[in-house]
């Protein structure tokens, strides 16, 4: 346990969990007994009223303050029973432990036992403490294989919130969402409830029954502030970010000492594009929860997106420290290597972070690890190529789109893969066709706030965890000593629910042999809007103008083909796609197109064979045969195209 001491206030304690070795995800000890299974004496009940009062309300600090302390209770009685519950929400585990006998062997002392031994890591314990309430159910199995234990009838909503930390504890959200569904069921107005089931389905990914879980929250212990952190996040994650805010700030009036809220507000600082202020909230979050490795590493991603590179390491590596088989830690100091410009260590620390990935099972769905293993594997594949290294650079980005094909930055670098392949003239179309599924998944699949991927993707961000509204733009050009030069101009503009990309370039190719010159201009725009939660709309207007020679890498002939011209005009073509985002794992594209160009293609003095038949049709020889060609085509396509993706 630790003490708080904040201006014109006396000190309070507040919990401090020791957590070395192993993933830390018991972030804190929940409040597991149900307030309206209690039934305290006749005499106990006035002394209980407001302590009680303030604990259904989800204060589960102001139920400690409350709480007559220097009253007896007996032994075994509802009230023992609440006294120990308050006690462990503080941290002092100790003190519960030495009463743990005097405590019974009701439902409510049952879960608060259980409790005490998943979160200590005590699971034999915990499995005995089980068997004391809850029975066998032959349709699930613990983690020795065998038959799952649930509860028979009257078994009490206490006993099933404690057994979903139990199933969490062994890797299996789902049974601790139905454990945690289960308590809800039972007791409709057991609000810290309603907010294990809400953590437990935001974990799997279900954002819209989360929300709704946490409304039920707000109605029956509005006061409960790791509840309103956890909106905050699952209104971030919906892009509601004024939502979000009011939702963290709430978290901190209502506990100074909650970590997550001052998180949510420093990152929400940083997308904001105030970097100072997000500074300041991850250094309170991980002020008021030292040990927690995770608020360390984000706390070293936004040292080093504030500039201070010393620091941040220093964070990361405290890290690592305080929970060696956490992950983050690892992908943070790998970015921040990065960005020092040490990739090759960059590329250890990322390795072993990809190594570590499946730890975070204990509150990260298969699928969210899979995503989390392709942004691993996305970064590892940067760093490969900036090593040197193509072709396993290459294999990561495959390996990343085959492991979370929604994810648009997997995507995204796959396409950059194939981009450094392409014949930036477009005449040999070996990878273009690769390239542009990418591109255009990338873009159908990445939230509309994100940005939009511009065609030329070599100047994009790959996993941007601050992600912030604004504009920006690049102007490149380059000249060579043969008369070849490049124009190019960007342009980038973020907003809360839309962005937009425009590209425009020149480019002057003389070659380096005879009719081996070409111009191009290009100009290209892209828009994404986000019409709900789930919805997005995206629309691409592109036009290009080509004129060339002969331009095969290879030419057929050891001089090329000194009169071989070839002209190709895109007038504006149009792409409009839709995308619905069922869940995390799966989503619906539709994608429409229309195309108009113009080709024409000449060339002199072509030699081709003649062959000479006699009248019976029997060729009787060959002869060489000059011509002139010119062909010209004008093309008009349309295209639709519906995909749906599972995962």
């Amino acid at each position: 346990e630790a003490a708080e001491v904040l201006p014109g206030q006396a000190p309070r304690l507040r919990a401090e969990i020791e957590a070395r070795q192993v993933v830390q995800w018991h972030l804190y000890y929940p409040a597991v007994v149900d307030p309206s299974a209690l039934e305290f004496a006749p005499g106990e009940r006035a002394a209980m009223a407001a302590s009680a009062a303030a604990y259904q309300a989800g204060d589960v600090l102001g139920a400690f303050e409350k709480f007559p302390w220097g009253r007896q209770v007996e032994a075994g009685s509802d009230a023992a029973v609440f006294r120990s519950a308050l006690l462990l929400t503080t941290g002092q585990v100790g003190e519960v432990e030495a009463g743990w006998e005097a405590l019974g062997d009701s439902p409510e002392a049952l879960s608060v036992k259980r409790l005490i031994a998943v979160v200590t890591n005590r699971g034999g314990a915990a499995s005995r403490v089980a068997g004391q309430g809850l029975r066998e159910n032959p349709a699930a199995q613990d983690r020795n294989g065998g038959p799952f234990r649930y509860g028979e009838e009257g078994t009490s909503a206490s006993e099933y919130l404690a057994a979903s930390y139990e199933e969490q504890g062994l890797g299996k959200l789902p049974a601790a969402l139905a454990m945690a569904t289960r308590a809800t069921e039972l007791s409709p107005t057991f609000g810290y409830a309603w907010t294990r089931r809400a953590e437990l389905e935001f974990a799997l990914g279900k954002r819209r029954e989360a929300a709704a879980s946490l409304q039920q929250t707000m109605e029956h212990g509005p006061r409960n502030a790791q509840a309103w952190a956890l909106q905050g996040f699952v209104s971030a994650s919906m892009q509601r970010w004024d939502a979000a805010a009011s939702s963290f700030a709430t978290a901190t009036r209502l506990d100074g000492s909650l970590g997550n809220g001052w998180l949510g507000l420093g990152l929400l600082e940083f997308r904001r594009g105030d970097p100072g202020t997000g500074r300041r909230h991850l250094l309170m979050a991980a002020a008021q929860e030292p040990d927690r490795s995770m608020l360390r590493s984000y706390l070293a991603r936004g040292l080093a997106e504030d500039g201070d590179l010393v620091l941040a390491e220093e964070e990361a590596s405290r890290g690592k420290e305080l929970d060696p088989m956490d992950p983050t830690p690892w992908l943070y100091s790998s970015l921040i290597r990065q960005r020092q410009g040490d990739y090759r260590e960059g590329i250890r620390e990322l390795e072993e972070s990809l190594r570590l990935n499946r730890n975070r099972r204990l509150f990260r769905s298969e699928l969210q690890l899979a995503q989390d293993e392709a942004l691993r594997r996305t970064n590892l594949a940067y760093l490969y190529r900036r090593v040197g290294m193509e072709e396993r650079s290459v294999q990561q980005a495959a390996w990343a789109v085959l492991g979370a094909y929604t994810n648009a930055d997997a995507h995204l670098f796959l396409a950059n893969s194939y981009d450094q392949l392409r014949d930036p003239f477009g005449i040999e179309l070996e990878y273009d066709a690769a390239w542009q599924n990418e591109i255009l998944l990338a873009n159908l699949l990445s939230p509309a706030g994100a940005g939009v991927v511009s065609r030329r993707i070599g100047l994009q961000e790959y996993g941007p965890f601050f992600v912030r509204p604004g504009a920006s733009g690049q102007f490149r050009s380059r000249y060579q000593d043969n008369g070849d030069w490049l124009l190019e101009f960007d342009h980038q503009q973020r907003g809360e629910h839309g962005s937009l990309a425009l590209s425009l370039d020149y480019r002057n190719l003389d070659g380096y042999r005879a009719n081996n010159e070409a111009r191009q201009a290009s100009a290209n725009l892209l828009l994404k809007r986000q019409l709900s939660t789930q919805d997005a709309i995206f629309l691409e207007l592109a036009w290009s103008d080509f004129d060339g020679g002969d331009l095969l890498r290879v030419p057929l002939t050891g001089l090329g083909r000194p009169d071989l011209d070839f002209d190709e005009e895109f007038f504006p073509s149009l792409r409009i796609g839709m995308t619905h985002r069922w869940d995390n794992d799966a989503a619906t594209i539709f994608l429409a197109g229309y195309h108009e160009a113009r080709q024409t293609l000449s060339d002199q003095d072509i030699t081709t064979i003649s062959v000479n038949r006699d009248a019976m049709g029997t060729a009787i020889g060959t002869a060489p045969l000059p011509m002139d060609v010119r062909k010209r085509a004008d093309i008009d396509l349309f295209s639709a195209q519906l995909a749906h993706i599972q995962q």
